[in-house]
């Protein structure tokens, strides 16, 4: 089953921060407290801060 919205990760803690439906064309980050490790992060919206199936876990 193919997820609709992926998941992005946080960079402190490289765990599920939020979802985002589709990659953007334009730079773009989102700031925002991580509900994980509870730090003001910023997440670049690109492909390498997609969170992988494999580290679900």
């Amino acid at each position: 089953m193919e997820r609709k919205s992926k998941p992005l990760k946080c960079p402190r803690c490289g765990k599920r921060a939020c979802d985002i439906s589709e990659i953007p064309k334009e730079k773009i980050f989102i700031e925002m407290k991580c509900p994980q490790c509870h730090n003001i992060v910023r997440i670049w919206c690109n492909k390498d801060s997609l969170k992988t199936a494999a580290s679900y876990n």
